[in-house]
């Protein structure tokens, strides 16, 4: 494309932009009429009538504006006639191969991969080369590199290897997989892709771009029609003709994913991308539309990030349990994005050179401190839309932004719609942001030092406030940002100040996502009836704050959280500072489970007064619990329960079940959960409580055991006697607890459990091991005077930690039998373990001499 015709392209985005601030206008107008309040006298209506006048005669103007500029481009347009190789996949398969490990770990050597260097500087190689000199004899450096100079420089002789193309075979079956359905190959189609391959000749990422391109076309025509366009191949410049060949995928993108992709030239090479947060950014810019005008736009974003994923243009994509997902874009891709998206993006440094008047989205590849003032050549860019700092760190205060510097930015950028002031460390936020009429996205989380927000803030769909500590309450005027979709947090105010009400989310009915709600504890009696109004969000925090937030005469934290029962949508829930010994009726025995069906993460924590919780054990999807901070509670649950009519038991079953001896349903023991955290609860005793009535049913208690637990951590609970065993725990923390209970838990357990009812008597037992557990850490036991025998069973074990255990002085024979055990740790135990352990001759090193890697610290 000609720099004429280039020229003529930035003018029309230009005026597409206006376009799209002129429609802005209209809409932010119709919500400023909504929201302003009726005139009540003659003086007020005849002021309210010119100004409505005279918005739409400059709405006029400057349509007619917009009109006259197409018209011009359109006469303008006349005057013009129609015009990965895999070296990273490479260095992975090498770097994950088993026999390359196996010689590594066998040798105490290391790998280090270098991988896509540019730098061809020689002097800046060698003083790297020199800082790498104190490696084991035989360690490797792969380095790889598109640049032969490169290769030449940090190569030694005959190291480099020189990625061919792939041969036609290897380069059809890549395509294949990416280009057909399993089973579903036309054989019309097939020879159309032998020749679309071989235009490729042998480029990988090429391949995968083209294949993917083709994965949705089912047609002979649409086929024909890909080859017959202009499609090059590869004679010289390697590079060049694979961002020819992806940017022909780019092309053949639907229209509403180009500007989609072209965004994400935001973030630099190698960034990991957030896709909740990258839908966001693109809802705040409008490339996301719904086509019926009923679907979430959310969800609508959900769709365009799944369509670009499946055609390959993002890829390392991570899911994680909660539904986060995490990804990155080839170089080449990123490539792509920057040379599509031209001057109107820009990743700018503190003095940013690069930004043109007419860019509109900026990013600062370094975090701005509080020297930092804003360029000149930035302050020129007047139409910027969005101001994004992806690597702003949030531990020192020296990156902080100055209020002048901050009003500045709100004063010179009206237009921004995405403003990015996280880890500012900002105390106030000037007012003058209600002026930025656009903004839909504003991120201010990890504002340590912020105390309010200004009412003036109108029109946002994401507001960002995690972090945001000092907040004492939120703005007036909340409940009327009705467009409001992420709100992160909202902070309960004192009766004494002027601000939004918790009643004021009920008006904020498209919130999506998680909503903290702060400061519980200052709700008064008169206001609990209005906590209802967070029974439709789905992931929830509620906070009651500290003791002197409340007040515990006119404060009922049972009352209110009855009120504030979840929808049954509800995917996590966090509970935080709540003082009532009991709980209300949603969470009690038989109500749980179906009040919260599909709870994925619980979290607990800073309960002073309860001594047992509800049955958690009963939630059916729970993959993840935290319980912590407990100061009273002395048990988990109550364990058994007796209905006393009929002198029925119900009791824990050793088949991780809760039976009735009724005959009735079976309720499983925490049936889905895979992660379990008890930290700082001083008096917890066991998992369930048995009355003394109870107890006289049964002989003796069995415990029931997790059937899905993967990861378990328990830190400084120094009275717990017991826990349910772990037959498929991965991960093991154990902190601070007694050596009793680190035997009790890595042993084979057997025990008998007797039940006696009037209907019913039965005699149960089990056996459980943990022998699946990968990692194990066992810390700060203060009466941990040897390992148990029992430390032999641990057959899967790759990983084992000890720190801070002093009274340690020996290990267990039981080490030898630990044949997969690759690293032992030590630290901080005593000098006689230390001795003992020591190479050849300490007395316990034929316990471990067989692992690979033993790191012993001092005392």
């Amino acid at each position: 494309m000609s720099h004429a015709e280039n020229d003529w392209l930035e003018k029309l985005r230009d005026i597409l932009h206006d376009a799209d601030d002129l429609v802005d206008d209209f809409a932010a107008e119709a919500l400023r009429k909504r929201m302003v309040t009726p005139q009540i006298n003659f003086v007020e209506k005849v002021f309210h009538f010119f100004s409505t006048i005279g918005f739409y005669i400059g709405m006029a103007y400057r349509l007619k504006d917009v009109r006259d500029r197409l018209d011009d481009m359109a006469a303008d347009r006349s005057k013009f006639h129609p015009l990965g190789q895999g070296k990273t996949t490479l260095a992975q398969l090498v770097y994950n191969d088993a026999e390359v490990k196996r010689y590594f770990q066998l040798k105490m050597q290391e790998m280090l991969v270098l991988d896509d260097m540019w730098s061809d500087n020689r002097e800046r190689w060698e003083k790297f080369r020199e800082l790498l000199q104190g490696g084991g004899r035989g360690s490797t450096i792969i380095v790889t590199t598109r640049m032969e100079v490169v290769a030449t420089i940090t190569g030694t002789v005959g190291s480099t290897y020189e990625l061919k193309r792939l041969p036609e075979d290897l380069s059809w079956s890549l395509f294949r997989q990416m280009a057909f359905k399993v089973g579903q190959e036309d054989p019309r189609l097939v020879t159309i892709g032998k020749e679309i391959v071989r235009k490729c000749v042998g480029n990988p990422l090429a391949i995968r771009a083209a294949g993917s391109l083709l994965y949705s076309k089912d047609t002979e025509y649409e086929w024909l029609s890909f080859k017959l366009c202009k499609f090059p191949g590869m004679p010289r410049n390697e590079d060049f003709d694979v961002l020819e060949i992806l940017k022909f995928s780019y092309d053949h993108l639907p229209s509403h994913l180009k500007p989609c992709f072209a965004y994400c030239s935001l973030y630099s090479k190698d960034y990991t991308m957030d896709k909740d947060t990258l839908i966001k950014l693109w809802m705040a810019q409008g490339f996301i539309q719904s086509s019926d005008g009923n679907q979430c736009l959310e969800d609508v974003g959900d769709e365009y990030f799944m369509q670009l994923r499946r055609r390959s243009f993002f890829q390392d994509v991570k899911e994680e349990y909660l539904g986060k997902t995490l990804c990155t874009m080839n170089d080449l891709f990123h490539d792509l994005a920057k040379s599509v998206a031209g001057t109107e993006i820009s990743i700018a440094d503190l003095d940013p050179g690069n930004v043109l008047k007419r860019s509109r989205h900026i990013s600062f590849s370094s975090p701005l401190d509080s020297s930092w003032e804003i360029p000149t050549c930035l302050l020129n860019a007047s139409k910027l839309r969005t101001f994004l700092l992806p690597v702003q760190p949030k531990a020192s205060p020296r990156y902080r932004m100055s209020f002048s510097t901050c009003e500045l930015i709100f004063l010179r950028f009206p237009r921004l719609r995405v403003l990015d002031l996280h880890n500012l460390w900002l105390h106030t936020l000037p007012i003058s942001v209600g002026e930025l009429r656009y903004l839909k996205y504003l991120d201010l989380r990890y504002n340590k030092c912020l105390v309010h927000l200004p009412s003036s803030i109108t029109n946002l769909r994401h507001l960002e406030i995690d972090g945001c500590i000092t907040l004492t309450h939120m703005p007036l005027g909340v409940g009327q940002l009705t467009c409001l979709q992420t709100l992160t947090q909202f902070i309960v105010g004192r009766e004494y100040i002027s601000c939004s009400g918790l009643t004021e989310l009920n008006s904020l009915a498209n919130l999506r996502g998680r909503l903290a709600v702060q400061g519980l504890g200052r709700l008064k009696r008169a206001a609990i009836e209005a906590a209802g109004c967070l029974k439709g969000k789905q992931q929830l925090a509620l906070n009651w704050g500290s003791p002197i937030d409340g007040d515990d005469d006119d404060n009922d934290d049972k009352l209110l959280l009855e009120g504030l029962q979840p929808h049954q949508n509800l995917k996590k829930l966090q509970i935080y500072g709540y003082n009532r010994e009991s709980f209300p009726n949603w969470m009690m025995v038989n109500n749980l489970p179906s009040s919260l069906p599909n709870l994925v993460e619980l979290i607990m924590g800073n309960f002073n007064t309860c001594r047992h919780l509800p049955p958690l054990g009963q939630l059916p999807s729970l993959q993840v619990l935290h319980l912590k901070d407990m100061r009273s509670l002395e048990y988990v649950q109550d364990g058994y329960s007796i209905d006393r009519n009929d002198h029925s038991l119900s009791f824990l079953s050793p088949s991780s079940e809760v039976l009735s001896a009724r005959g009735g349903s079976t309720i499983a023991f925490f049936p889905s959960l895979r992660e379990l955290s008890l930290e700082f609860m001083p008096k917890l005793k066991g998992w369930c409580k048995i009355s003394k009535a109870e107890a006289t049913t049964t002989t003796e208690m069995l415990l029931p055991s997790f059937p899905r637990l993967s990861k378990s951590t328990v830190r400084y609970c120094p009275q717990l006697r017991s826990m349910p065993s772990l037959p498929h725990a991965e991960q093991l923390e154990l902190v601070g607890i007694s050596q009793k209970l680190i035997q009790e838990m890595l042993q084979t357990s057997s025990s008998l459990i007797t039940t006696w009812a009037p209907t019913m008597s039965s005699t149960l037992s089990s056996s459980t091991l943990v022998s699946k557990l990968k990692y194990l850490h066992i810390s700060t036991s203060q009466d941990l005077v040897c390992l148990p025998e029992c430390i032999g069973n641990l057959t899967s074990l790759q990983e084992f930690d000890i720190f801070d255990c002093p009274k340690l002085t020996t290990l267990s024979a039981g080490m030898q039998r630990l044949t997969t055990l690759k690293k032992l740790s030590i630290n901080l135990c005593s000098d006689l373990l230390y001795k003992r352990c020591q190479e050849k001759v300490g007395k316990d090193w034929p316990n471990i001499a067989h692992i690979p890697e033993i790191k012993l610290g001092s005392f």
